[in-house]
């Protein structure tokens, strides 16, 4: 049986909270977890649990995980945002091209 959110999840709940409009890095949702500076260097275990953490939050207040792979970095971003609309569309227009395709070679 769940107890509810623990620390951690409460943590990232809070910064989801106080910065809708933003998206937030794995390595910001750290420092605002265990250190208030940025400077700060999170080990290996503290960013999987907070990946496992903050995909749970995410998932409950409607925000989206993504992975950059130019900067290597997993950020979350509310789904609400106009970067997720562009990233919809992007796919979407990917996908018609690849029929489009596939139609052709037929």
């Amino acid at each position: 049986m769940s107890r509810g959110p623990g620390r951690i999840e409460r943590k990232i709940a809070e910064a989801f909270a106080s910065k809708p409009d933003k998206g937030l890095t794995v390595h910001v949702l750290c420092c605002h977890i265990w250190n208030d500076g940025f400077d700060y260097a999170p080990t290996h275990s503290q960013r999987s649990s907070v990946l496992r953490a903050a995909g749970k939050v995410a998932k409950r207040l409607g925000w989206v995980r993504f992975h950059r792979h130019r900067h290597n970095e997993t950020f979350f971003i509310h789904a609400d945002h106009s970067y997720v609309a562009e990233q919809q569309r992007k796919k979407e227009e990917g996908e018609r091209r690849q029929a489009e395709f596939e139609a052709q070679k037929q």
